[in-house]
């Protein structure tokens, strides 16, 4: 078994059996503009029932403004010179958030509940 020059190597097996050739990659698709992403969300949003970012945003701008007028905090602002330590209850707030989304209507049916804690808690990031 002793070899004694390179040349004496035996020639490599074939081994295209075991390592065959890769197939040629698949060119990735062009990136979508902005405007086509935009319009692929809202699609998927509309199919799976939830109701338009806008929508979900326009209740919760709704619910905030009728919480700061119910705690009167305009007042407050008044009478203390400025808006520290002052407190506003979310619940009431989150509540009349979920009554304006559900308000609104996927596919000329009405949001679900469950669609609409769904939406809420992912535009203020509570989950």
């Amino acid at each position: 078994m002793g070899f004694d020059t390179i040349d004496a190597f035996p020639e490599p097996a074939d081994l295209s059996q075991f390592f065959p050739e890769p197939a040629p990659a698949l060119a990735p698709p062009p990136p979508m503009s902005d405007a086509e992403r935009k319009r692929q969300e809202r699609q998927d949003r509309k199919r799976a029932g939830l109701p338009d970012v806008r929508t979900v945003d326009v209740a919760i701008v709704s619910a905030l403004v009728a919480a700061l007028e119910d705690a009167d905090v305009a007042g407050q602002m008044r009478a203390q010179g400025s808006v520290r330590g002052l407190t506003l209850d979310l619940e009431p707030l989150l509540l009349e958030a979920l009554r304006g989304i559900r308000r609104a209507r996927v596919n000329d049916v009405p949001v679900t509940k469950a669609a609409a804690v769904e939406v809420l808690q992912q535009r203020l990031r509570l989950r």
